[in-house]
């Protein structure tokens, strides 16, 4: 404990500490980077579907769709 004696016996020193880490913590909240709208990643994805022997409208309504469907309701 005797590091934080330090500080008891010299308030100057606390007061120079405190002003530090204030004006370290002002400098780096101006220097952050802020957007008003941030823009926003679309996410695409491709669904690729075998159904041997099926034709391709088959597989777009038998497979294809209902997966696209479900895929689309995940956050």
């Amino acid at each position: 404990m005797k590091h934080l004696d330090l500080f008891y016996r010299n308030p100057r020193l606390t007061v120079l500490l405190l002003g530090i880490i204030l004006i370290a913590g002002l400098s780096s909240l101006n220097t952050l980077p802020r957007q008003e709208d941030p823009t926003l990643i679309a996410r695409f994805a491709g669904v690729t579907t075998s159904f041997p022997g099926a034709s391709a409208e088959r597989v777009e309504s038998l497979v294809a769709e209902p997966l696209e469907n479900a895929l689309r309701e995940i956050p």
